[in-house]
């Protein structure tokens, strides 16, 4: 039989020393702070970094919109001879109003327009506004932005500073999507001015997408005057 080692004479095993690492988890819990800090600093920055880029990116949406030259198609959205279904609207202090009652009984030329677009049919509307001058309130005029894709915090705050700035620039009132129900409705295509002329019953007398020619200028303007006689 071979000898077995005596147990009784080894020398016990020791664990390696933790005199430097202080207290017992005292060392993982320095670590798990130092990793916490730098989690929360990295939220903190990227917050910080995407509520100035939403900002800057807002800003140039709404108010510095590019100009295009594409040309105008009509009859593009909706059927002219069809009638225009209700939908929600918002102003910029996120108070809810019906197309219906924004037009209350009156003919209505709705402007949908986004960042692409915002300087199409500039001549148009000039025309029109010096129009709408001699008509009273007989058509109302309702530019509506379609922002459905916005309706989330903090890009939702840009998106009404910048409905807001509009507005007084302008001394009207940019109504917001915020539901998609207008997108449903009007049909706009992307890109382009969106135009639609709806007579006192929500009746669409014309839809057009895109740059309108001189004629088709005159041709609108003298609807608008025919329906609000």
């Amino acid at each position: 039989m071979t000898d077995r080692p005596d147990m009784k004479n080894q020398a016990p095993q020791t664990e390696p020393s933790r005199e430097t690492d202080g207290p017992r988890g005292e060392g993982k819990a320095s670590g798990r702070q130092r990793r916490g800090g730098l989690i929360r600093r990295s939220r903190v920055i990227v917050l910080v970094l995407l509520a100035f880029g939403l900002g800057v990116v807002l800003d140039h949406f709404f108010l510095h919109p590019d100009s295009t030259t594409a040309a105008c198609e009509t009859a593009v959205m909706l059927a002219v001879g069809s009638t225009l279904g209700d939908f929600s609207l918002y102003d910029a202090e996120d108070n809810s109003f019906a197309f219906s009652t924004l037009c209350a009984g009156r003919a209505a030329l709705i402007v949908c327009e986004d960042k692409d677009a915002g300087r199409q049919n500039q001549d148009f509307k000039q025309r029109f506004g010096v129009l709408q001058d001699t008509l009273g309130d007989q058509v109302v005029l309702l530019p509506v932005a379609d922002v459905s894709n916005f309706n989330y915090w903090p890009a939702k705050r840009f998106v009404k500073r910048a409905l807001r700035a509009a507005g007084k620039r302008d001394g009207i009132t940019v109504y917001a999507d915020w539901s998609g129900e207008g997108r449903a409705a009007l049909r706009p295509r992307p890109k382009l001015s969106n135009l639609v002329l709806v007579d006192q019953n929500h009746k669409v007398l014309w839809a057009s997408s895109g740059q309108l020619t001189k004629p088709q200028e005159d041709e609108l303007l003298e609807l608008v005057k025919s329906v609000a006689r």
